[in-house]
């Protein structure tokens, strides 16, 4: 094969291989040549460099989460599955510390990524299928699982309790699952979110926060609803698991940037109303309340955080965490 002239560079910075870096030139750019001012064009824009870049870091988010979660894993696993597989970075790195592993995706556009992600690694694109995780029919072909994954998924979800309730049943006896879920309430998702960087939309529910979506950029809205962190363990303790909260894998912001974060925030409402038409006054005016509710439960929180250990921990779980990752266990 003939390598492309900006190949090497995102190789070594990323950790894919050929197939798959083709592959996604390819989507992105029309062409595998790649050239650095293309790239550079696409890297200069935050909220294209911020899609771009997670789809190429995949199997770097793969590893390192694989390689954090050794510790809770039990002596022989061998059966894995990733749900909502993406660009198969959580496959590869799994595969690469000896399971057995298997995915699948509603989009088929990224079970091909996927599959031409594992070409790279010799493992057999087979492993990889288009489906969904609220499908009994296509979920009774899978068997069961040592491990499964579900990492930014379960808010795209429709029905969240019934895609927990289905991942709780395809585990084996004392496997586990491992829930990543972005936190609505981080003070950092207030003046961006992490999908679209809007601002205050994950302070709406999905009936708003899909119409203000739709107002800016017209297209389909891909979120579903947000829940709080209790809202999960709850439900995956209905169905037979025990869930419990891990400690953040990734370095978390201490309380002052915590705090320049939160004041950063007031700026981002003034631009929010000043910069364009769009959203609609009335999308406005119901974010801009939404925002002040926010603001003042952060504060009493934070006044409260003062006077106990317990409420201090609350804070931090609920504001400065930007991720919740979840373990569930299958009882016996």
């Amino acid at each position: 094969m003939q390598q492309n002239t900006a190949f090497d560079d995102i190789k070594k910075d990323y950790g894919v291989g050929e197939y798959f870096f083709k592959h996604y030139a390819g989507q992105w750019f029309g062409t595998e040549n790649v050239s650095q001012e293309q790239l550079n064009k696409v890297r200069n824009n935050p909220l294209t460099n911020t899609w771009f870049s997670y789809g190429l870091s995949t199997n770097q988010r793969g590893r390192w989460f694989a390689q954090c979660m050794l510790q809770y894993m039990s002596k022989n696993p061998k059966r894995y599955l990733d749900v909502g597989c993406g660009y198969g970075g959580f496959m590869v790195a799994f595969h690469e510390i000896g399971l057995d592993v298997y995915g699948f995706d509603l989009d088929s556009r990224l079970v091909a990524f996927s599959r031409s992600n594992l070409k790279d690694f010799g493992v057999d694109s087979g492993r990889v299928q288009i489906g969904d995780i609220l499908n009994t029919e296509f979920l009774a072909h899978l068997k069961t699982f040592d491990i499964i994954t579900a990492n930014d998924v379960i808010e795209h979800v429709n029905d969240v309790d019934l895609a927990l309730k289905h991942m709780a049943g395809l585990l084996n006896p004392s496997g586990i699952l491992l829930l990543q879920i972005p936190n609505k309430d981080y003070v950092g998702f207030i003046s961006k979110d992490g999908h679209y960087h809007l601002f205050g939309i994950t302070l709406l529910r999905r009936k708003d926060a899909k119409k203000y979506y739709q107002m800016v950029f017209g297209d389909d809205y891909t979120v579903g609803e947000y829940y709080e962190i209790d809202y999960y363990i709850n439900k995956l303790s209905q169905y037979n698991c025990y869930a419990t909260l891990l400690p953040p894998i990734y370095a978390q912001k201490g309380i002052v940037p915590i705090l320049m974060g939160f004041l950063i925030t007031f700026p981002g409402l003034i631009y929010f109303w000043l910069k364009s038409n769009k959203p609609v006054f009335s999308m406005k005016l119901l974010v801009t309340v939404n925002y002040f509710g926010y603001v003042i439960a952060f504060l009493v929180d934070g006044f409260l955080s003062l006077l106990s250990k317990e409420k201090k921990e609350a804070f931090r779980k609920k504001y400065t965490r930007d991720f919740w990752l979840i373990m569930a266990t299958k009882r016996q």
